[in-house]
């Protein structure tokens, strides 16, 4: 499908690649080699300087983990630079994965860390033109942390959708009972043989990211969780859910998995986007609007077809 941008729009992009060819500023993809020269302009950019303790090394783990080629990706570049006078002024990442899905391959790409030195901001918007080149080779692409700035420009200038504009925290609390036709297994725990190749698939692939995997099964149907160890608001322990694969079997199983995922996790409460539950209500918990909404490209699903796996959420 091709993009139509207005006359006004292109204008203005004509004119910011003709600016910056005065400037010598060039575009061109980053590769893992790059991190030492890009590595500073992060930190810099995302303000690690008024980070300390544990959240700044985990921040500095996930600026690292960037910079790998992850899931068996075919390309070989992790994103884009801008080099002015051979010095880098700009950098987005692309985090590259191809999924089996009803066994046919789609490639996914999930955009992350966006950042430009404030004396090239005005280049800022070529370094999301390659994104249309990513469009044209029929990637689903995924933006699950917009700036204010990345928002507009990919909404408005790229027309990518909202994934999801809220998300649910839905605090521990003890479940006392369990129905005997109500099986739980978590991790090692879990026959694999009994999940789906997709399932099984996806569990394998995040594992070594920190992922863990919750399967539900009862006289009638099963549900199979994947999550990870966050922190909300920057120091509360939280279950991060990825994915989830029968948003019914989840919500009305909510109690006991509230409980089994924070207890096993030892968070204080989970935290899911609300796709993963079909919008429904959830005792005991709390709807937060996103400030900036996930947002997504994709000419092959839709929304509630599109997790969290295979981004930054695992890195």
């Amino acid at each position: 499908m091709a993009i139509k941008y207005s006359v006004s729009l292109l204008l203005k992009i004509l004119l910011i690649l003709w600016a910056e060819n005065l400037a010598m500023i060039e575009l061109k993809k980053a590769y893992p080699d790059d991190i030492g020269r890009i590595i500073p302009l992060l930190y810099d950019e995302f303000g690690l300087e008024k980070m300390s303790g544990r959240r700044l090394e985990r921040q500095k783990e996930s600026f690292r983990k960037l910079f790998g080629i992850h899931w068996n990706s075919k390309q070989d570049h992790i994103g884009y630079i801008l080099e002015e006078d051979k010095k880098i002024s700009g950098f987005i990442a692309y985090i590259f994965s191809e999924r089996m899905i009803l066994d046919k391959i789609y490639k996914f790409c999930n955009m992350s860390a966006w950042a430009v030195r404030k004396g090239s901001r005005s280049s800022a918007l070529s370094l999301t033109m390659p994104v249309k080149e990513l469009i044209e080779e029929g990637y689903t692409i995924t933006n699950l942390s917009p700036s204010p700035s990345a928002y507009d420009v990919f909404r408005k200038l790229h027309g990518f959708r909202d994934l999801e504009t809220h998300y649910i925290l839905i605090p521990y609390i003890p479940s006392v009972s369990r129905r005997s036709s109500v099986s739980v297994s978590i991790n090692e725990e879990v026959e694999l043989s009994g999940v789906s190749d997709f399932v099984r698939k996806n569990y394998e692939d995040s594992a070594p990211y920190g992922a863990q995997m919750l399967h539900i099964r009862t006289s009638s149907d099963s549900c199979s969780v994947i999550f990870k160890k966050t922190y909300y608001k920057r120091y509360i322990p939280a279950s991060g859910i990825l994915f989830v694969s029968d948003p019914e079997v989840f919500i009305k199983n909510i109690q006991l998995l509230r409980s089994v995922i924070n207890r096993k996790s030892g968070t204080a409460v989970m935290i899911t986007d609300s796709r993963f539950i079909n919008g429904k209500n959830i005792n005991f918990s709390y709807v937060k609007k996103m400030h900036n909404p996930k947002l997504f490209w994709s000419e092959r699903f839709e929304k509630d077809r599109i997790d969290n796996l295979y981004s930054e959420n695992l890195l």
